[in-house]
């Protein structure tokens, strides 16, 4: 456990020294540059962490071994695998050939899976601690460990991101064309482009909150109807629907979108607020499916790493007279997903097999 306690421990001595210095309240969120410096470190470490594991630090590594060393002995015109998406055989067989070594082929993928994520909190994100407290305790965080093809096509959603920002259409299917070749699932990031670039607006909530009860009562036969469209292999795989119980993370979507409806100025909104907005209410409808089947979590990893990045704006899109509450909120939830990640660490399920860590040189 001691890698990930590192792992939270120099963003947070940073973020103390930076207030020091300051001679300012620990809590506040610094200057932009100082929370730039304090996620650098996190993404620093946890690409380390990544790259440095044993290779059964996540549940699915093995598979993926036995996969990367099949390529190996391949050549480049028999790739042809119907199960495994055909950039995800490229991309082994390219780094095969540089070095053969699983423990290299884990490192760059490390620095592809994380260094997007890490772009995009150094971009947007205006409260660092906030912003990783929420990340490591969603889904995305685990993922990066264990599903490597995945992790790679939701590194896509961050230039798909951007393209959809700055308009840029046909850059954006190439990003999502890309993504796809790496996991089927990927098409569903078709939806960040329209999600951007729509207006959804407080007084819109009012029609837009009845349709979303609407979709979480008839979900069942919508997830029957969907299913129709994710290819044989998914349908066969995930095709039923099985009671899941899986209600926490969808509570958890559905008070981040009232704080952010609450706490936002309204006056001090602007594209970005609005686009992210958007990916928040698309991932609660999403999550509403997670109940009936586990591929509806699949489908929402290409959404929900925007969430910390938009709870993060809170403090400064609220309103003035607001600040003194929405700072302590933002300070209650990094502490208690800091704490709640460490107890999950050590009395959780640990589906995916991420805890305890251990480096790769020690046997």
């Amino acid at each position: 456990m001691l890698a990930y306690y590192i792992l939270f421990a120099v963003p947070i001595c940073l973020k103390i020294i930076y207030a020091y210095n300051r001679n300012d309240s620990l809590y506040k969120p610094a200057k932009i540059n100082e929370e730039q410096k304090v996620i650098i470190s996190f993404f620093i470490i946890l690409f380390l962490l990544l790259a440095l594991r044993k290779d059964d630090i996540g549940i699915d590594l093995n598979n993926y071994k036995i996969i990367f060393n099949s390529v190996t002995r391949s050549d480049w015109v028999n790739l042809q695998n119907n199960k495994i998406e055909y950039g995800y055989l490229l991309y082994n067989k390219l780094l095969s050939s540089i070095n053969n070594n699983f423990q290299f082929f884990m490192a760059c993928t490390a620095l592809i899976t994380v260094f997007p994520i890490a772009f995009l909190f150094y971009r947007e994100s205006e409260d660092a601690l906030l912003s990783i407290s929420i990340f490591c305790v969603l889904s995305n965080f685990c993922m990066l460990f264990s599903g490597l093809r995945q992790s790679i096509a939701i590194a896509f959603t961050v230039p798909a991101y951007y393209c959809a920002k700055n308009k840029k259409l046909l850059w954006f299917i190439i990003f999502v064309f890309l993504a796809f070749n790496f996991h089927r699932s990927a098409m569903i990031m078709l939806l960040i482009y329209p999600l951007y670039n729509i207006t959804i607006s407080k007084k819109s909530i009012f029609f837009i909150a009845p349709a979303m009860i609407a979709i979480f009562i008839f979900r069942s036969k919508i997830f029957d109807f969907l299913i129709n469209f994710i290819g044989d292999e998914y349908q066969l795989k995930y095709g039923s629907q099985i009671d899941t119980g899986a209600y926490t993370t969808l509570i958890l979507f559905i008070m981040f979108a009232l704080y952010v409806f609450l706490a936002i100025d309204d006056k001090k909104i602007d594209k970005d607020i609005l686009g992210l907005r958007n990916i928040l209410l698309i991932a609660i409808c999403i999550q509403f499916f997670a109940s009936l089947n586990s591929v509806a979590m699949r489908m929402n990893y290409y959404f929900i790493t925007f969430i910390p990045v938009l709870i993060s704006k809170t403090y400064y899109y609220c309103k003035e007279i607001d600040r003194s509450i929405v700072n302590l909120v933002n300070i209650v939830i990094t502490v208690f997903f800091i704490g709640y990640f460490f107890y999950n660490a050590n009395h959780g399920a640990d589906i995916l097999q991420i805890f305890p860590y251990s480096l790769f040189w020690r046997g």
